[in-house]
């Protein structure tokens, strides 16, 4: 229950961010799933799990064409 409305009030938002290409709007929106979800790693007795981007994406990522 807890997953599908997650998938629905947050990661619906983050598809149609991407499809429409809106970074500003995604990273709002990225930033509401991820404190929903750690969120709700508290509240079922999860906490040891959270969520947090690094400061820096990895050296190996290459982004582009």
């Amino acid at each position: 229950e807890k997953l599908k409305e997650f998938e629905l009030k947050y990661l619906k938002n983050l598809e149609d961010d991407i499809e429409k290409r809106d970074w500003l709007k995604f990273q709002k929106d990225y930033d509401k799933a991820t404190n929903a979800c750690n969120r709700c790693h508290f509240e079922t007795g999860h906490k040891y799990i959270q969520y947090q981007l690094p400061a820096n994406p990895p050296s190996l990522l290459r982004m582009g064409k």
